[in-house]
Formats: structure tokens, sequence, C-alpha cells
């Protein structure tokens, strides 16, 4: 039903019961043909709704209906005003229920990234397992990870989530794509509709066939408030989309944010396990525990 049509529609916008004893007789009410043709077919005609408001605000309506030319009482109507208030209440209990679920899982998956991570992986096992968390995290088809190159001026993909092998060692400019993006504002980026979406990538990064991006997200990596890179996550079904922003628990940490300092943690340095990185020349120490700028990747 199209918005704004019909009487749950009605309801909905008007946040006020409605009642009539014949609908196509209504000149005030929106319908559609197929509306129309249904009621003169099926003589159920007479309708009562009420709006369903969870904290004052309707999120959709209860109708019932019966032969056309019925009448339906204020008591009635009130009655079912009063079920429509218990069914919202309950429906509003569901909906916190399922938020309470999901940020429980999140920080279940925050948990178990921070705990892989901390163990002693080299730089691109660490990236992989954020990419392929991020992805599991979203349900996604695909992540990745881009850093800062030495030179500051362009990121370098250098790990992901069902990535082709052409893909790892991509240049991407600042500003370029979800990734560039994200990094060069410091923010996230949002595309609902990847190939209208005017910061997509006007190129492709790997040679190999794979379906089109449908959605995409993308979070800077923060290290000590200076983005080092960007994590992204996308969609390729076409029914796919981002229902939310953030999409991840409000109050929850993200999982960027995770990465980032995951990946500059003091542990970092699996050969010394210094608590203090700076102060390590290990060559196998990775590039921002011996160097004295966090976020070179070189």
């Amino acid at each position: 039903m199209p918005a704004g049509y019909g009487v749950s529609g009605r309801v909905v916008a008007d946040g006020q019961a409605y009642v009539t004893a014949n609908l196509n007789a209504d000149p005030s009410l929106r319908l559609t043909e197929v509306t129309r043709r249904r009621v003169e077919e099926t003589g159920i005609g007479a309708f009562a709704a009420v709006p369903l408001r969870v904290q004052g605000r309707p999120i959709g309506a209860l109708t019932v209906a019966d032969s056309t030319g019925r009448i339906f009482t204020e008591v009635e109507v009130a009655l079912l005003q009063t079920f429509a208030d218990q069914a919202a209440l309950a429906l509003d209990h569901s909906r916190l229920y399922e938020q309470t679920r999901e940020r429980l899982r999140h920080v279940e998956s925050i948990r178990e990234v921070i705990e892989q991570i901390l163990v002693p992986f080299s730089l691109e096992e660490r990236l992989n397992l954020i990419a392929r968390k991020a992805a599991e995290l979203f349900d996604a088809d695909l992540a990745l990870v881009g850093l800062r190159s030495e030179s500051q001026d362009h990121l370098v993909i250098r790990a992901g989530y069902q990535l082709h092998d052409d893909e790892v060692g991509q240049r991407l400019e600042l500003g370029e794509g979800a990734l560039g993006l994200a990094t060069e504002r410091r923010e996230g980026v949002l595309a609902n509709d990847y190939a209208t979406w005017p910061g997509r990538l006007q190129r492709r990064l790997t040679l190999k066939p794979r379906e089109p991006l449908r959605a995409t997200i993308a979070y800077p990596l923060l290290v000590r408030g200076e983005a080092i890179g960007a994590l992204s996550v996308a969609y390729l079904a076409k029914d796919r989309q981002w229902t939310a922003w953030p999409p991840w628990p409000r109050r929850a940490p993200s999982p960027s944010s995770t990465a980032g300092s995951t990946i500059s943690s003091p542990r970092a340095c699996g050969s010394c396990r210094t608590r203090r990185p700076s102060s390590c020349r290990r060559a196998s120490c990775p590039p921002w525990v011996s160097s004295s700028r966090a976020w070179r990747t070189s």
C-alpha cells in the first residue's frame, strides 16, 4: 500500500482513529483502484482503524473490517484502541529485546576481535582478522582494509574479506571511493545505492569477475586522533541495504575504532612484547611500533 493511502495510511498520518461504514463512499480517503475493486467484490467496506503508538509516535495501525453498512460504535473503537495500545507495547518490548540481543552480539564480536588480535600476529593477519570479523558482524559479502602509505598521500589495500589476490596492494587516493573518503574526512561514509553514488570508484580494483557493489559503509581507523586508514564492508545482493546509521548499536564501540585501538596496542610487538613499543627497533615488529609516527605502515 503506498504511503498515505487507505485506512491504515490515514491513521498513521493523522495519529487518530478512523471509522467508516462505506469505504468507497468516503471522498476524503485516498484509495487505490485495487482496494476499491476488492471492496466491491467482497462487500467488506466498513472499517475501524486505530493507531499503534510507541512513546506517543504512530508506528502502524490496527484495522478491523466488516460488511458495508456496519457502524462501529464508540465503545468498540475504544476497545480496539485499548487492544492496539497493548499490542504496541508488546511490539516495543520485542524491539528492545532484539536491540539488546544485537548489542550483546556486537559486544561479543568486539571482544573476540580484541582477544584474537592481541595474539602475536603479523600485520596482514591482524588486518584480515579485522576484515573478516567486520563482515561477519554485519553479514556482509565483502570487506576492505586500507592503510595510509609512508608518504601519507594515498591508501594501500592491505587486507580484506572475500578479496581477489590482485586487489591486495591496490592504491587508492585520499577521497577516492568509500575508503578514501572516510580516511580523508575522518568520518563515516554510507552509500545505499552504490551504482548512482557520486563518490563511487570510477575504476575496477580487480580484473576478475565480481558482482557489482550494491551498498557500502566505510569508517576511518583512528589512532590517537589520526586516520591511519579505513575499514569498509559491502553488500553485493540487490535487496541488501543499511537500515540504520550508525549500523551498530548506539553507545557501543564501532568496529573501526576497536580495530584502530587494537592494531596500535602496546602488545602489538610480537617479538619483544614490550610495554613501551616506541623503543622497539626489531625488524620483525609492525612498522608503527618501531616508527616515531604510529600510523606509518610501509
